[in-house]
């Protein structure tokens, strides 16, 4: 043997393999002891990547000062290499994971029994994969010494490769530094959290003080009904009402500037950073956010309104309070004799309706309060950034499913573990089947397009797809609806105040409906009230905007000979860039508890609108008759369905040429229904999409109903939730809607929706949910409890 040849194929004298085994197994037993989160974060974040640099540096110090085909620096460099780089992505997926898992424990989003057993399952994971690779570290060396034992040589298993180990060492440190990485944006979001949970109780404390104040001044009008009805002397009524004004004058302390600013200190403590929230295929997701701009809009357009509201309602009691309490004192000292009767029985009458008012006013003011708790309670979550319904079960489920591939299957049998981890800790886990997104958008634009008019079906799909066309033949009865419009307009007739809501979703036909009703179910003569039209009462014509309340006013001004109905139909098309929807409704709120005695209103709008609606003004509640025209039954459906057909004179076939019998018709019919939640206009547009004209003029069907996919980014739910509530939008009423974020978020993704026709653009400029989608994105954004 020569001098300085490398002795070849044999065993190194000092392993390093058998003690850095021997360290993993000290390792594996310190997971299986861990009694906390913390605990298992720092075993992982430290234990563990002080192991693998350890692994780094034997593999680096063995290729630098020993031969290059050594046993240690074989294994170490191409064998054991890549199961070290899998059990490194698995902690580093388990690490965010608890981190999650540990942060939405800190906002009561998980239980601390799920959070138990997503520590339980982690260690149960990290373990079997830790003891995956000691074994693959024995199993490896015993099967190198069996293939040297064969007088084979090592350089025979090396001889026509590369050395993979730079890149190996380079993959290692991207991902041990995501270890730090995730550790220090753990800190951080667990101090915004912390920040959160401070300008959550501020707020909390601030609406209670404003409920105490109210009730305090509720008390003063108490106190003011008992000493009148009592007839107390003036000196001592005097005396009471100077120390009602002291205390009055002592209320609202906590105003708008103290809490702003104290809010803001909080706020102005945030920061903007990149925060890990998953992993998928081996990579780090992570989202950037900036918690400081992200929190001060969201208290701009959600929070502060309301406490505004808050404010101004305390504010104005307090001030009518106090002019009540002066009142009460100058009149007590103009009166000549204790005992004037004069002004004790007027100021008895003013308390008890100051009382009254301040009932109502202290109920109104604890709805909003209810509201903003409800808000901060499920909304103002740091912990939301982790989009908790999807992320949990994709990110492990991803993991789980690389290691897998990546392991020849060895860790198949974790999968359930991690699956039913996922199920307890997420409450409502649903298997998630991943899809590309560009695949998605091309199955939604081969759903559209399949959907859409079609020229050679122009004469058949005209009797299914116009809504005017309103003939009396083609009228199905709606009888459930039309039993409940009679009765609430007999009761109406007998003298009873009444006002009809009626509630339906695109195309469930409450527009015809009601104006059919109108016109044959109802004798007395019927006001139509629509945005910019020309209406005529009592011989005096006048022209309508936007503004309902002037509309409104116009009617209140004529002098009726009998009592009339008043038809309101689509209520959200009253708004424009003066005139707010919502100072609308309360204009009608306000004629509807004015007029009903004379005036029967009948409103239409959907339902989703009429819950937005409630948030702000308790719209609903001031309707005696709600009428849901949402739904059909099947019989009425299937009706309809064959009247419109049977006016065609042709024969529906398959695509075998044989013609379908009317049970058959019925069976397809009864199909769409199910799927289309029984909506009679959905139903009838859908039928068409089946449908086709062949050159002998029969009707061929096919069920071609495909549901439309969700490919919708949260910028595109944004404007498709705002366009199907208020039935149309333009880029300028978005902007104004969103300000700006609809030039650094939401421009493109309009755009994006306008070229796939998801949303189509009419003659006048405004923007629309192309009508074959209606139903689907509904459907869409209520299962993702964006709208209800």
């Amino acid at each position: 043997m020569q001098k300085n040849q490398p002795i070849l194929d044999e065993p190194i004298a000092k392993s390093v393999l058998k003690p850095l085994s021997e360290k993993f197994e000290a390792y594996q037993n310190s997971v299986l002891n861990c009694t906390a989160i913390d605990a298992l974060t720092n075993l992982m974040s430290f234990n563990f990547t002080k192991l693998c640099h350890q692994y780094i540096s034997h593999a680096n110090t063995d290729q630098d000062t020993i031969p290059m085909y050594s046993n240690d620096t074989y294994l170490l460099q191409y064998v054991l290499s890549e199961p070290l780089k899998d059990l490194i992505i698995l902690h580093r997926d388990v690490l965010v994971q608890v981190h999650i898992g540990k942060h939405k424990n800190l906002e009561q989003q998980a239980s601390d029994g799920a959070l138990q057993h997503l520590l339980d399952a982690s260690k149960e994971q990290l373990s079997q994969a830790t003891n995956y690779f000691v074994s693959k570290i024995e199993k490896e060396e015993k099967k190198l010494l069996k293939f040297l034992a064969s007088s084979k040589k090592l350089e025979d298993k090396t001889r026509h490769h590369l050395s993979p180990w730079n890149v190996y060492a380079e993959q290692y440190k991207t991902l041990l530094g995501q270890f730090s990485h995730i550790i220090t944006t753990g800190i951080k979001t667990q101090e915004n959290i912390n920040a959160f949970r401070e300008i959550n109780s501020h707020t909390n404390s601030v609406i209670d003080q404003i409920i105490k104040e109210s009730e305090v001044l509720l008390d003063i009008s108490n106190a003011a009904v008992s000493k009148i009805e009592a007839k107390e002397e003036s000196k001592e009524l005097l005396s009471w009402v100077e120390s009602s004004l002291m205390l009055i004058a002592a209320t609202n302390l906590n105003s708008k500037e103290e809490f702003s600013s104290r809010v803001e200190t909080k706020i102005n403590n945030l920061e903007a950073y990149t925060i890990p929230t998953g992993t998928h295929q081996g990579f780090l997701l992570e989202k950037k956010i900036n918690f400081n701009k992200s929190v001060k809009k969201w208290m701009d357009y959600n929070l502060l309104p309301l406490l505004m509201d808050l404010w101004d309602g305390n504010s104005n009691l307090n001030h009518f309070i106090k002019l009540s309490l002066l009142n009460l004192k100058s009149s007590l000292k103009l009166g000549k004799e204790n005992d004037n009767l004069i002004v004790y029985d007027i100021q008895l009458q003013s308390y008890k309706k100051i009382k009254k008012s301040l009932l109502e006013n202290i109920e109104t003011q604890k709805a909003i309060v209810s509201q903003i708790q409800k808000m901060l309670a499920t909304d103002f979550l740091v912990s939301n950034c982790y989009n908790s319904d999807e992320f949990l079960e994709i990110t492990i489920q991803n993991s789980i499913n690389q290691y897998t591939s990546e392991t020849n299957n060895v860790v198949a049998g974790f999968k359930s573990v991690f699956e039913q981890l996922v199920a307890k800790f997420n409450q409502s886990y649903e298997k998630v089947v991943l899809e590309d997104p560009q695949s998605k958008i091309d199955k939604a634009s081969n759903c559209i397009s399949q959907r859409m008019y079609k020229e050679v079906n122009a004469d058949y799909d005209t009797l299914f797809l116009n809504k005017k066309f309103i003939g009396d033949l083609f009228l199905v009865s709606r009888t459930a609806q039309e039993d409940k419009l009679k009765d609430a307009i007999a009761q109406w007739n007998e003298g009873f105040n009444k006002s009809i809501l009626v509630l339906g979703n695109s195309l469930s036909g409450k527009s015809t409906f009601i104006h059919h009703s109108t016109e044959v179910l109802i004798h007395q003569k019927t006001i139509k009230l629509n945005p910019n039209d020309s209406v005529t009462i009592e011989g005096r014509k006048f022209k309508t905007t936007k503004n309902l309340k002037e509309a409104l006013d116009e009617v209140k001004r004529s002098s009726f000979t009998k009592k009339r109905i008043l038809l309101i139909d689509d209520l959200e098309l009253w708004r424009d860039e003066k005139n707010s929807l919502l100072n609308n409704t309360r204009a009608l709120i306000d004629f509807i508890e004015s007029e009903s005695d004379n005036v029967l209103v009948i409103v239409t709008t959907n339902p989703s609108m009429s819950i937005h609606l409630n948030t702000r003004c308790n719209f609903s509640s001031v309707f005696s008759t709600h009428i849901a025209i949402n739904k059909c039954t099947q019989e009425e459906i299937f009706k309809a369905v064959i009247i419109r057909h049977s006016a065609t004179h042709r024969s529906v076939i398959n695509n075998r040429n044989e013609p379908l019998t009317e049970s058959q018709i019925s069976a397809n019919v009864a199909k769409l229904s199910k799927k289309l939640d029984y909506n009679i206009g959905e139903v009838l547009q859908a039928w068409t999409y089946g449908t086709t004209v062949t050159e002998d003029g029969s009707i061929l069907y096919k069920d071609t109903y495909s549901t439309f996919p969700d490919f919708f980014t949260k910028e595109e739910t944004i404007i498709i939730k705002y366009t199907l509530l208020y039935n149309y939008i333009s880029e300028k009423i978005l902007k104004e809607f969103t300000g700006n974020l609809y030039e650094t978020n939401l421009k493109s993704s309009l755009k994006r929706l306008i070229n796939t026709k998801v949303i189509l653009r009419d003659e006048v400029g405004l923007l629309s949910i192309n009508p074959v989608l209606n139903h689907d994105i509904y459907q869409i954004l209520k299962y993702r409890d964006i709208i209800n």
